[in-house]
């Protein structure tokens, strides 16, 4: 199932990301701002930001092996140098394959349609 963003991706996207880009970007308050699928030398990373603190919890809800069956995801905090501003990254295992990303998409976009888990 195609997802319908609510931002534009860019047409150069790494086709591992696209998925899971739209559905963060379907959950209220989430917008992602740039990612890479780690091409083997990385983990998978989709940098985002929230307009509040509770916009974060779906992200790491889904993350959790025990509420989507896939293991290696996590959320952190990050800032640059300039401590200007306070992002978060989604991180993948390394050699994420898409079928493993739309997967985690497929739970976070249900819940951003249906407010649901399950």
């Amino acid at each position: 199932m195609k997802l319908k963003p609510k931002i534009t991706l860019p047409a150069d996207m790494d086709v591992e990301c696209i998925e899971l880009c739209n559905a963060l970007n379907m959950l209220p308050g989430v917008r992602t701002t740039e990612s890479c699928q780690g091409h083997g030398r990385h983990q998978m990373w989709i940098f985002f930001k929230v307009a509040k603190l509770r916009d974060l919890i779906p992200v790491c809800y889904f993350t959790r092996a025990c509420h989507s069956g896939l293991s290696g995801w996590s959320v952190e905090a990050w800032t640059d140098c300039s401590m200007n501003y306070l992002c978060f990254i989604l991180n993948g295992p390394i050699n994420t394959t898409k079928e493993t990303a739309d997967k985690l998409a497929t739970f976070v976009s249900r819940y951003a349609r249906t407010g649901r888990t399950r």
